[in-house]
C-alpha cells in the first residue's frame, strides 16, 4: 500500500503508525494486541473473550477509524471506515 501511495516504510512502520492512531482513539489496550498479534501474551480471560465478540470489535474500529484513507491520487488523512470490511 505504502509503495501505491508513492510513500517509502516497510510493515514495522505501518504498525507503529496504527498503534498511534488507536491510542489517540482511546482503544483499549486489549483489543490493540489482539489487532496487531500481541494476544497470545495475554493471560486475561477478558481479552481472550474479545476475539468472540465481532460487534464490540465493529464498534472500536468505527470510532477509531483508519488515520487515512487511499485513493486514487495517493492518500488522505482520517477516512471513515467501513464496518461491513473490518473485525
Amino acid at each position: 500500500m505504502l509503495q501505491q501511495a508513492g510513500r517509502q516504510g516497510g510493515y514495522h512502520a505501518f504498525r507503529r503508525f496504527r498503534f498511534a492512531v488507536l491510542r489517540k482513539a482511546g482503544v483499549l489496550e486489549d483489543l490493540i494486541k489482539l489487532w496487531l498479534g500481541h494476544s497470545q501474551n495475554l493471560i486475561d480471560l477478558y481479552a481472550a473473550q474479545l476475539r468472540y465478540d465481532e460487534t464490540y470489535r465493529r464498534e472500536w474500529c468505527e470510532k477509531a477509524g483508519l488515520g487515512f484513507e487511499l485513493g486514487e491520487l495517493g492518500y488522505k488523512s482520517e477516512a471513515p471506515i467501513r464496518p461491513l470490511l473490518v473485525a
